[in-house]
This record gives C-alpha cells, structure tokens and sequence, in this order.
C-alpha cells in the first residue's frame, strides 16, 4: 500500500486494556522522502491520545523515536530499503518494545504519551500511517505491506528477544540510591523528569551500579539505558 502525501490510513484496534500484543508490518522509505506512522492510545477525533509517533526519513538515513514531545532515539536506517518492524505492547506491566528487522531498539513505559508530558491511558487504540511532510521541503509517500495485529497472550508467555537485555532497576519507589543490575554494560544512564527534562547524566561501561538520587525531587521520572544498539526506560517513583 502506497500512503500519499496528506493522506491517512487509520487502523482501530478495539480499545484493549489487557494482554500484550503484537503490531508487525513492513515498511519501505523512499530516498527522497519520509515515512511516518503513529500509535495512540485512544482514537476519538480532537480527544485522541497519541502513544508514540516514529519517522524514518529516507533522505538522511535516519529512524526516529518521539516520546513527551522529545526526540528520544534515532538509529540509521537505508532508503530505498524494506525493514520489518514489530511493536509488542505489554498493558499488564506497562510496556513498549520495538524491535527493527528481529533486533530489539526501543523498550519504554507504554504509557507515556508522544506530544505533552502527560501520562496516557494503558490502553491501545489504534495505528495512523500518514504521508507526513516533515519540513515543507520534500516529497512526502511511503509504503506498507503486511500489517498484521496479533494477541500474544500474557507476559508470562512471551519469550525475549535473542538480543534483548535483561535489566532490574530497584528498589522502586526509591529515595536515596537507585540499584541498577543488568545483564550487559550500558554507556550511560540519563534521567528525564515527567517534563522531559534531563536531570541527571550518569556515565556507565559496566553492568552493576548504584547511583545517588538523594538530589532529586519527589516525583514521577524516566530512566534511560543507552546500550549502543539500544535503549531500554524505565519508570521511577522518588520518594
């Protein structure tokens, strides 16, 4: 399927608040264009609630993330290319993977939202594939082909990616020290407020670490692990 520009293609998901599910598809970028497409949490018109927004732009090889209004991640990608990408969305344990051709990029909290700091439902509503023009100066179209939604079951019956990293943030809530034990070295740790705002920046290159957030106001926080190859988040309560 061809998405034009300022064309929309809308797929509604029935609203589901439990169980993990799975959002596979194939998508081809154009050299001289971009592609866009975005989940929400809610489809209802000038009340939807947007999950997550990703562009891969074709013209500067680039896949990018977009979360509280950020632009959290950006990996590179081919043009001209067709990449599979798989979206396993968790609502029993409040998480988000995306994984780029079976490789694990992306894991965070699946309910943060993609354009204001707010936290949105746990609930998954639907798909927007739209032919997005970026900035005005481009051409705007893409393709998808092998959409496919599927109900996993439960968290407990889902398998790990061969390359995804098994991480333990505790204790959580925390007040003092946060204890990190992974299952690979991370590069460094970097702490956003419900704002978005970076609070703190940690350098890592190991897999076992505490780190003082004595500093930190009570609050509502978002860890970021950057391993290289990908970035896992996780959600932190300071007391």
């Amino acid at each position: 399927m061809f998405i034009a520009k300022d064309n929309d293609c809308v797929l509604q998901f029935g609203d589901s608040t439990s169980g993990v599910y799975k959002l596979s598809m194939m998508l081809y970028t154009p050299a001289d264009t971009l592609s866009y497409f975005n989940i929400l949490h809610a489809f209802n018109g000038s009340s939807s609630v947007w999950a997550v927004d990703f562009f891969s732009v074709g013209y500067d090889s680039t896949f990018h993330i977009i979360l509280q209004n950020n632009d959290t991640a950006q990996t590179l990608i081919y043009p001209d290319t067709w990449y599979q990408y798989e979206l396993e969305i968790d609502m029993d344990n409040d998480e988000a993977k995306l994984s780029i051709d079976n490789n694990v990029f992306y894991t965070w909290p699946w309910t943060m939202t993609s354009g204001d700091t707010s936290t949105g439902p746990n609930q998954l509503g639907a798909a927007d594939f739209y032919g997005y023009d970026l900035n005005g100066a481009v051409n705007s179209g893409f393709y998808i082909d092998d959409i496919k939604l599927e109900k996993l079951g439960t968290s407990i019956s889902v398998k790990p990616a061969a390359n995804e990293v098994s991480l333990k943030m505790y204790p959580n809530p925390a007040s003092n020290t946060l204890n990190i034990n992974s299952s690979r070295a991370f590069k460094n740790i970097r702490i956003y407020d419900i704002a978005g705002a970076e609070v703190m920046n940690v350098q890592g290159g190991t897999e076992i670490m505490s780190v003082d957030i004595s500093s930190l106001s009570s609050g509502v926080y978002y860890v970021s692990f950057n391993y290289g190859d990908q970035i896992v988040v996780r959600k932190l309560v300071k007391e």
